[in-house]
C-alpha cells in the first residue's frame, strides 16, 4: 500500500488532515535525513475532534477525557526540544479559508493556553495550513524551510 503525500492527507481541508500531513511530512524528513531523529518525539495532543457517533457516546467520550486530564485550549502540536531562550515549541494548527469553509480562529481557551505558555518559556505558534507548521518547526529549529525554495543539509543538534 502506498504511503499518501502530505498534501493528499491535507485535501479534505479539515484540521485532521492538515495535523496528518504535519506528521507525515515529518516522517519522510526524518527517514531522508532532512530532520534530526529526535523530531521523532514531537507529538500531538488529542484534545478536539468527534468523541462519539451520537451525542450521548461524545459526552460519555468527552467526561472521561476531561476526568483523565485532557484540557481545552492544549495547543494541537508540540516539540519537545528545548532551543535557544524556550523549552519547546507548541503550535495551534487552524485550516486554511477555502470556498466551502471558512479559516479556523482560536477558542478563548486556546489564547489563554497560548499566553500562559509563552510566560512559561514556550514558543508558541498559531499556523494556518499544515505547510505552515512546517515552516514554523524549521524556523524554530534554525532551519530553511522547503516552502521558500531551499535545499536542505543534515542538521545536527546541538543537545
Amino acid at each position: 500500500m502506498a504511503m499518501l503525500r502530505p498534501a493528499q492527507l491535507a485535501e479534505s481541508n479539515k484540521e485532521d488532515g492538515h495535523q496528518m500531513a504535519v506528521f507525515a511530512e515529518i516522517a519522510i524528513r526524518i527517514k531522508e535525513k532532512r530532520l534530526p531523529a529526535f523530531m521523532r518525539f514531537a507529538y500531538a495532543v488529542p484534545n478536539g475532534g468527534l468523541r462519539g457517533d451520537t451525542r450521548e457516546t461524545a459526552l460519555r467520550r468527552g467526561a472521561k477525557l476531561k476526568a483523565t486530564g485532557v484540557k481545552a485550549g492544549v495547543p494541537d502540536i508540540c516539540v519537545p526540544i528545548p532551543q535557544l531562550s524556550h523549552h519547546g515549541l507548541y503550535i495551534e494548527l487552524k485550516r486554511p479559508k477555502t470556498d466551502s469553509n471558512r479559516q479556523g480562529r482560536e477558542s478563548k481557551e486556546q489564547e489563554e493556553y497560548k499566553e500562559f505558555l509563552i510566560s512559561a518559556g514556550y514558543k508558541v505558534e498559531v499556523c494556518v495550513g499544515w505547510e505552515a507548521a512546517i515552516e514554523a518547526i524549521d524556523n524554530y529549529l534554525g532551519r530553511p524551510s522547503r516552502f521558500k525554495g531551499t535545499s536542505y543539509g543534515i542538521w545536527e543538534p546541538g543537545l
